[in-house]
């Protein structure tokens, strides 16, 4: 028994979708707020942070969600199905959004919508995917993540040049073709394992923290370290090549 890396690669268009779509944000908006908006840098660092709010506050309970939910189209695919489309339809407006009310309302619309659905989609890979495969099969959706960021930040930065919506555009209808062929080509299971053996997340994290083997723990602080840097540098970076090594906008993508 081997990996099906042909269904897995087409799973990876689930993660591409949400890769592409932070990539173009996290690279452009910043650059609209400052110069657009003339927001201040802190007033900037609080608006990046708000997908992760979002994050924290919409992914644990939709994950939970869609773990108990049965439908036709499965417990995943009805996620996908809403929070896609309005994701990228808000997506396509942020470019131009000519008023801070406006762009405010867009984001945040696309920051819901994303959080929504990005569960779902991630937890389809364990789901379609034997354990012994699952490693693989995350470095192939990792893979397609990847090729997200190349699109998003060279490709994006050449069509910055020509209109700063496009960008977004390309987006927006790259995020539709990916889910539209993880709606079109992954099929769930139809059996799921039961509930009842899955402790809750705050069960979980209580045995983390109180287990004597504090592997758990160490990994946790881990990754939770590497986001804090990663993110604390990916919110500006187009902003300090901008102003600071006086690259172009679309260069310092």
């Amino acid at each position: 028994m081997r990996l099906n890396y042909g269904k897995t690669f087409l799973l990876g268009f689930g993660f591409f979708g949400v890769s592409i779509i932070w990539g173009v944000y996290n690279a452009f908006v910043p650059l609209f707020l400052a110069n657009k908006f003339g927001l201040a840098p802190a007033f900037i660092g609080f608006f990046m942070t708000l997908d992760n709010i979002a994050a924290l506050l919409i992914q644990p309970p939709v994950g939970a969600w869609s773990d108990r939910l049965r439908t036709p189209l499965g417990r995943r695919m009805p996620f996908i199905l809403i929070g896609a489309p309005i994701g990228a339809i808000a997506f396509g407006l942020i470019p131009i959004a000519s008023i801070l009310p406006l762009f405010v309302a867009c984001t945040s619309t696309l920051l819901i919508s994303m959080a929504f659905w990005r569960t779902p989609v991630i937890a389809l890979m364990p789901d379609i995917t034997p354990s012994k495969f699952r490693s693989q099969a995350n470095g192939v959706i990792n893979l397609m993540g990847g090729l997200a960021g190349i699109v998003a930040f060279l490709g994006g930065a050449r069509l910055y040049e020509m209109n700063p919506a496009f960008p977004f555009w390309l987006g927006s209808v790259l995020v539709i073709v990916a889910a539209a062929l993880v709606l079109i080509f992954i099929r769930e299971p139809k059996e799921y394992a039961s509930l009842e053996e899955r402790p809750s997340m705050w069960a979980s994290l209580k045995q983390i923290f109180t287990d004597k083997e504090r592997s758990g723990l160490r990994i946790l602080l881990a990754i939770f370290f590497w986001f804090v840097a990663f993110n604390a540098v990916e919110a500006f970076f187009t902003l300090y090549a901008y102003n600071h090594l006086h690259m172009t906008e679309a260069d310092g993508a």
